[in-house]
């Protein structure tokens, strides 16, 4: 794919979200860059360690919102455990753009707010 297609796919997921808004929930967590403003929730209904259900919600910028999109796509019937196999690195590779440092850490965000949850 070509960054164009990247990008409207980035778009795509930050102005219509899979999985956004709140569920009935057993587990959560909530992630904040206080350098840019981004601020995530997740909410996980969980059980036997299976993730059956997850949504989000929370107020970031395009790249942050489309991460914890494609997140939570990628996470919704795995094991909750699988969440700390999944590296920086296939976040960025996923978003499929060249990120500036700053950047980055709102592509984060959403990695590092999942596998804090409680």
């Amino acid at each position: 794919m070509d960054n164009q297609i990247y990008r409207e796919n980035i778009m795509d997921h930050y102005k219509n979200p899979r999985n956004f808004g709140s569920i009935d929930h057993n587990l959560s967590a909530n992630g904040n860059n206080e350098i840019c403003g981004d601020n995530i929730n997740f909410y996980v209904d969980c059980k036997e360690s299976n993730i059956n259900n997850i949504s989000f919600d929370g107020e970031a910028c395009a790249i942050c919102i489309a991460t914890a999109s494609m997140l939570s796509q990628k996470v919704i019937g795995k094991k909750i455990d699988d969440i700390e196999k999944i590296k920086k690195e296939e976040v960025i590779e996923m978003l499929g753009i060249n990120l500036s440092p700053i950047r980055v850490k709102c592509a984060l965000l959403p990695l590092y707010t999942l596998k804090n949850i409680k």
